[in-house]
Protein backbone atom coordinates (compact mmCIF):
# COMPACT_ATOMS: atom_id res chain seq x y z
CA UNK A 1 0.00 0.00 0.00
CA UNK A 2 2.95 2.32 0.86
CA UNK A 3 4.11 2.22 -2.35
CA UNK A 4 1.12 2.39 -4.78
CA UNK A 5 0.67 5.58 -1.94
CA UNK A 6 4.14 6.92 -3.24
CA UNK A 7 2.99 6.46 -7.01
CA UNK A 8 0.36 7.97 -6.90
CA UNK A 9 1.58 11.22 -5.17
CA UNK A 10 4.23 11.12 -7.82
CA UNK A 11 1.72 11.22 -10.51
CA UNK A 12 -0.65 13.88 -9.12
CA UNK A 13 2.89 16.18 -8.51
CA UNK A 14 3.48 15.36 -12.25
CA UNK A 15 -0.09 16.12 -13.37
CA UNK A 16 0.09 19.72 -11.69
CA UNK A 17 2.97 20.67 -13.40
CA UNK A 18 1.93 19.68 -17.10
CA UNK A 19 -1.35 21.15 -16.12
CA UNK A 20 0.25 24.24 -14.69
CA UNK A 21 2.68 24.13 -17.63
CA UNK A 22 -0.18 24.14 -19.89
CA UNK A 23 -2.39 26.69 -18.37
CA UNK A 24 0.46 29.43 -18.53
CA UNK A 25 1.24 28.59 -21.95
CA UNK A 26 -2.94 29.87 -22.57
CA UNK A 27 -2.83 33.17 -23.99
CA UNK A 28 -4.89 36.08 -21.55
CA UNK A 29 -6.47 38.83 -22.89
CA UNK A 30 -5.31 42.29 -21.40
CA UNK A 31 -8.64 43.26 -20.01
CA UNK A 32 -8.18 41.00 -17.58
CA UNK A 33 -5.29 42.92 -16.29
CA UNK A 34 -7.42 45.97 -16.06
CA UNK A 35 -10.36 45.13 -14.28
CA UNK A 36 -9.62 45.41 -10.46
CA UNK A 37 -10.18 41.71 -8.66
CA UNK A 38 -9.70 40.00 -11.85
CA UNK A 39 -6.48 38.15 -10.74
CA UNK A 40 -8.88 36.35 -7.73
CA UNK A 41 -11.46 35.14 -10.49
CA UNK A 42 -8.53 34.16 -12.86
CA UNK A 43 -6.85 32.51 -9.67
CA UNK A 44 -10.58 30.31 -8.68
CA UNK A 45 -10.74 29.36 -12.75
CA UNK A 46 -6.92 28.62 -13.03
CA UNK A 47 -7.34 26.49 -9.87
CA UNK A 48 -10.43 24.53 -11.09
CA UNK A 49 -9.19 23.88 -14.29
CA UNK A 50 -5.81 22.20 -12.87
CA UNK A 51 -7.94 20.35 -10.61
CA UNK A 52 -9.90 19.05 -13.52
CA UNK A 53 -6.84 18.27 -15.44
CA UNK A 54 -5.14 16.02 -12.63
CA UNK A 55 -8.69 14.54 -12.45
CA UNK A 56 -8.29 13.69 -16.16
CA UNK A 57 -4.85 12.84 -16.01
CA UNK A 58 -5.28 10.43 -13.02
CA UNK A 59 -8.35 8.43 -13.73
CA UNK A 60 -6.51 5.91 -15.87
CA UNK A 61 -3.69 6.08 -13.53
CA UNK A 62 -6.00 4.98 -10.57
CA UNK A 63 -7.37 2.00 -12.99
CA UNK A 64 -4.33 0.95 -13.76
CA UNK A 65 -2.65 0.33 -10.63
CA UNK A 66 -5.51 -0.96 -8.78
CA UNK A 67 -5.93 -3.22 -12.01
CA UNK A 68 -9.93 -2.29 -12.78
CA UNK A 69 -11.61 -3.27 -16.00
CA UNK A 70 -11.40 -0.81 -18.56
CA UNK A 71 -13.32 0.27 -22.11
CA UNK A 72 -11.57 -1.91 -25.03
CA UNK A 73 -10.65 2.35 -26.09
CA UNK A 74 -8.86 2.56 -22.84
CA UNK A 75 -7.01 -0.71 -23.00
CA UNK A 76 -3.62 0.21 -25.26
CA UNK A 77 -2.76 3.32 -22.27
CA UNK A 78 -4.06 0.84 -19.40
CA UNK A 79 -1.79 -1.75 -21.06
CA UNK A 80 1.04 0.29 -20.77
CA UNK A 81 0.87 1.72 -17.35
CA UNK A 82 -0.49 -1.43 -16.16
CA UNK A 83 3.19 -2.92 -17.15
CA UNK A 84 5.18 0.47 -15.79
CA UNK A 85 3.22 0.01 -12.39
CA UNK A 86 4.16 -3.64 -12.08
CA UNK A 87 7.84 -2.74 -12.76
CA UNK A 88 8.01 0.07 -9.81
CA UNK A 89 5.67 -2.15 -7.33
CA UNK A 90 8.47 -5.34 -7.55
CA UNK A 91 11.62 -2.39 -7.26
CA UNK A 92 12.31 -1.20 -4.24
CA UNK A 93 12.87 2.36 -3.24
CA UNK A 94 11.83 4.91 -0.40
CA UNK A 95 10.80 7.56 -2.71
CA UNK A 96 9.20 7.41 -6.39
CA UNK A 97 12.65 8.46 -7.33
CA UNK A 98 14.05 5.64 -6.05
CA UNK A 99 11.80 3.66 -7.58
CA UNK A 100 11.53 4.47 -11.38
CA UNK A 101 15.61 4.26 -10.95
CA UNK A 102 15.89 0.50 -9.33
CA UNK A 103 12.92 -0.38 -11.90
CA UNK A 104 14.46 1.05 -15.10
CA UNK A 105 18.37 1.27 -14.58
CA UNK A 106 18.96 3.91 -16.37
CA UNK A 107 17.27 6.97 -17.96
CA UNK A 108 17.28 6.11 -21.42
CA UNK A 109 14.81 3.03 -20.30
CA UNK A 110 12.93 5.15 -18.84
CA UNK A 111 12.82 7.88 -20.96
CA UNK A 112 11.73 5.11 -23.69
CA UNK A 113 8.27 4.29 -21.50
CA UNK A 114 7.78 7.63 -21.57
CA UNK A 115 7.86 8.24 -25.12
CA UNK A 116 5.71 4.84 -25.95
CA UNK A 117 3.18 6.87 -23.38
CA UNK A 118 3.27 9.65 -25.64
CA UNK A 119 2.18 7.53 -28.52
CA UNK A 120 -0.37 6.04 -26.80
CA UNK A 121 -2.10 8.87 -25.28
CA UNK A 122 -3.66 11.18 -27.12
CA UNK A 123 -2.91 14.45 -28.13
CA UNK A 124 -5.21 17.32 -29.28
CA UNK A 125 -3.10 20.29 -30.00
CA UNK A 126 0.63 19.37 -31.29
CA UNK A 127 1.93 22.30 -29.38
CA UNK A 128 0.44 21.13 -25.86
CA UNK A 129 2.08 17.76 -26.61
CA UNK A 130 5.82 19.36 -27.24
CA UNK A 131 5.16 21.01 -23.48
CA UNK A 132 3.74 17.98 -21.95
CA UNK A 133 6.61 15.93 -23.71
CA UNK A 134 9.17 18.80 -22.17
CA UNK A 135 7.38 18.74 -18.25
CA UNK A 136 8.06 14.91 -18.82
CA UNK A 137 11.23 14.93 -20.02
CA UNK A 138 12.76 17.57 -16.98
CA UNK A 139 10.59 15.25 -14.98
CA UNK A 140 12.75 12.61 -16.01
CA UNK A 141 16.40 14.66 -15.66
CA UNK A 142 14.88 15.23 -12.16
CA UNK A 143 14.36 11.54 -10.89
CA UNK A 144 17.87 10.51 -12.49
CA UNK A 145 19.92 13.42 -11.36
CA UNK A 146 22.52 13.97 -14.36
Amino acid sequence: MECEHLILEAEAQLARRIALSLYVAKPRPLWQQAVPGMFLVEFLRRTHWIRRFQETYLSPRRRALAGAPVPPNERPLHDLLAEHYRRLLAAAGDDFAALVRAAYGERAAYEDFLRRLERVEEAADPAEAQRVRETRARHARELFQD
